[in-house]
């Protein structure tokens, strides 16, 4: 009984652990974008940034890298809008103006 009590609580302090404490870091999205992109996986590296941008929906380097992607793949429309929601979020994010002007 205590340790079905013990593990109930430990399932409960899982439970109610904010999300972001669970989830990768930024340093590890860019890792794993990096290496992505460095083996020519265009798609992975797309969907890497999607789920980057789903825990970490206020920084302008994923919206930036997610212009990257879809200008990989030649989504060019898509990029744009990528690139300005970047620029939105921080304005002196200087490689979301220079993607965009590309």
């Amino acid at each position: 009984m205590r340790r079905t009590g013990l593990v109930l609580g430990l399932l409960v302090a899982l439970v109610m652990m904010p999300t972001r404490l669970m989830a990768q870091s930024i340093d590890e999205f860019d890792q794993q974008a990096t290496a992505a992109v460095s083996a020519g996986n265009y798609v992975e590296f797309e969907a890497i940034i999607r789920k980057a941008i789903q825990l970490y929906p206020n920084e302008a380097r994923f919206y930036s890298g997610l212009g990257f992607a879809l200008q990989l793949t030649e989504k060019l429309e898509e990029a744009m809008a990528a690139y300005r929601k970047a620029i939105a979020l921080d304005p002196k994010f200087a490689p979301a103006y220079s993607n965009l002007g590309l």
